[in-house]
């Protein structure tokens, strides 16, 4: 079997044309397709170190990577193949050779109405603030909610993210994706950069420490723009109280203080069932007093 640039591509045309979400290649097993929960193996011949090798350096070579592959133990890196599609190469050692874990980056937006999200979660009163974003689907929430804004009306929209799962279009705004490592240096950096950019909507896929918790909370209560916060969360109530502990206890009260003022809501998607937050005065008090907060949750 000759593994070049021509085989990735074709590899990766096949992955695409069977609906795989990811391409594994590993010594001594066939290629495979992730399609649904199911590793699939291919068609293709079983792989042999030098296969995988060659594999790594032609997706280095597409991707215009300028890397010592001998000396590579982990790296990953983004690939887009005109008329293919866009990727997330990921490259390992093991037991001497290359593993090559391949992830296909979806073209098509989870709507709302797809995620059996009702419109009304991604109505925001406050074209400004803060909005909490949780749950075990919170990425591809995030994704529907860029959606729905993108085709509500002009603006620009920024979309920041460790790694791009979807691939937004304008549509009646302006739509711009941030990849961490790639487009950016960090979440830091590029939510610092995004307050620079006429951003009328900010999102972020993740809150990693304090700073990035901090530069948020400053740029919603900047009065510019929305800020949309991914949260590990399960549900809106407790997604609140997640953001507030991202900051040392003795900033406890200050932090609620401000949380309080400019949080816009909080919305959820655990499998198909949404959640959100209606924040109203007595939401905020609450949030003063770090107290529970009422039931105000409408799904």
């Amino acid at each position: 079997m000759r593994v070049d640039r021509d085989f990735v591509k074709n590899l990766l045309r096949q992955a695409c044309s069977a609906g795989a979400t990811d391409v594994h290649l590993k010594v001594p097993g066939r290629p495979a397709f992730r399609i649904t929960d199911e590793l699939v193996p291919t068609a293709f011949d079983r792989l042999l170190p030098q296969d995988t090798f060659r594999a790594a350096h032609s997706l280095m070579e597409l991707a215009q990577v300028d890397m010592p592959l001998a000396r590579v133990h982990e790296t990953e890196f983004a690939l887009g193949l005109t008329g293919i599609g866009r990727f997330r190469v990921h490259l390992f050692r093991q037991r001497g050779s290359f593993g090559i874990v391949i992830h296909r980056i979806q073209v098509e937006v989870p709507t709302l109405e797809k995620l059996g999200v009702p419109p009304g979660h991604a109505d925001f009163k406050r074209g400004t603030g803060l909005v909490l974003v949780g749950g075990g689907r919170r990425q591809e929430l995030l994704a529907g909610l860029a959606d729905a804004r993108n085709a509500s009306g002009p603006g620009h929209l920024i979309v920041i993210e460790d790694r791009l799962e979807f691939l937004h279009k304008d549509n009646r705004a302006s739509i711009s994706q941030r990849e961490v490592g790639i487009d950016t240096e960090s979440y830091l950096t590029g939510l610092r950069s995004a307050t620079y950019l006429d951003a009328d909507w900010i999102a972020l896929g993740e809150v990693p420490d304090q700073s990035v918790a901090e530069a948020a909370l400053r740029v919603a209560e900047s009065g510019r723009c929305l800020v949309l916060v991914g949260v590990p969360a399960g549900d809106p109530s407790r997604a609140v109280e997640w953001f507030v502990t991202r900051f040392s206890a003795s900033r406890e009260p200050e932090v609620r203080q401000r949380v309080a003022e400019v949080l816009a809501g909080a919305v959820t998607l655990n499998g198909h069932e949404a959640q959100r937050l209606e924040v109203d005065l007595a939401i905020r008090q609450s949030v003063r007093q770090g107290a529970p907060l009422p039931g105000r949750l409408a799904s």
